[in-house]
């Protein structure tokens, strides 16, 4: 048998009471008259199991012997001084239509445990708006870790796509693991700033309007010559007469070269000097 505070008198460690009743192990029969034990083992330990516990070993030979050792103190420890440490970016900048990643990195501090599970809120931690999938906001914009991510990785990040400029405010991140008992553990929270996307112009996907007045220039200068040669040929038609091209030919060497095309800086076209035509 097993006590607990004094032997006897005290509290005995069994299936009957209540506090321990399903969390307690016993050696067998063969263990305890062949093994010389009498050990049993406690699951689910808390923080209110610790105390003195006495084992009291009896048998009947003829009569009733006994015997019971000095007594066993339990000192259960490390669930309530376990703290999660949660880590935030204070600020984070985006521009609607992108994807945005909050990071949140943990550690816990004494026994690790496997199961655990993370959440993230807005405004303000539990009482305030849990970004979920059950969120119609958030719904189909979110994406989060699997659970070896989180476990192995030390990360309880979230992404949010296609941000919304009603999107900013504050997330908070939060920890919580199930070891015996639950422990959880939040960030500083992270300020999400979500700005408007620039407004685009039509001519960013073509030339610039620079270059565009500088073939519009271009074009014009052309014109313009065109319609002065136009006005002074018609202005000569009016006159009635003919102008002859004349040219000079220098003969090379001394020799008259008749049939030779005349060099092209020897060539005077008079068209500037025709004298203007009579009233």
């Amino acid at each position: 048998m097993w006590y607990r505070y004094t032997v006897r008198s005290g509290v005995e460690i069994s299936e009957n009471d209540k506090y321990f009743s399903g969390r307690l192990s016993r050696v067998n029969i063969d263990q305890f008259i062949h093994g010389r034990s009498a050990a049993i083992t406690l699951h689910s330990v808390n923080l209110s199991d610790s105390g003195m516990y006495y084992c009291e070993v009896v048998f009947q030979i003829g009569q009733q012997i006994s015997g019971e050792g000095n007594g066993t103190f339990l000192n259960v420890t490390g669930f309530l001084s376990q703290t999660i440490h949660v880590w935030q970016t204070p600020v984070i900048w985006t521009t609607e239509g992108d994807s945005i990643t909050l990071p949140c990195d943990y550690r816990i501090d004494g026994e690790n445990s496997t199961i655990g599970s993370y959440k993230w809120y807005r405004h303000i931690v539990r009482s305030g708006v849990e970004i979920s999938e059950n969120n119609r906001n958030f719904s189909g914009r979110l994406s989060r870790l699997n659970m070896d991510q989180f476990i192995h990785g030390r990360s309880a990040a979230i992404t949010l796509h296609s941000v919304e400029f009603s999107d900013s405010g504050m997330y908070y991140c939060e920890v919580t693991f199930q070891t015996g008992q639950q422990i959880s553990g939040e960030g500083n929270g992270t300020f999400l700033n979500v700005t408007e996307a620039p407004l685009t112009s039509n001519l960013d996907s073509g030339p610039s309007s620079y270059t565009i007045m500088n073939i519009i220039r271009m074009v014009l200068g052309v014109l313009v010559i065109l319609a002065g040669l136009s006005v002074c040929c018609s202005s000569r038609d009016k006159g009635g007469g003919s102008h002859h091209l004349e040219s000079e030919v220098k003969p090379q060497h001394g020799l008259a070269q008749p049939n030779a095309p005349p060099p092209e800086e020897d060539v005077a076209i008079c068209i500037d000097n025709i004298p203007p035509t009579e009233p």
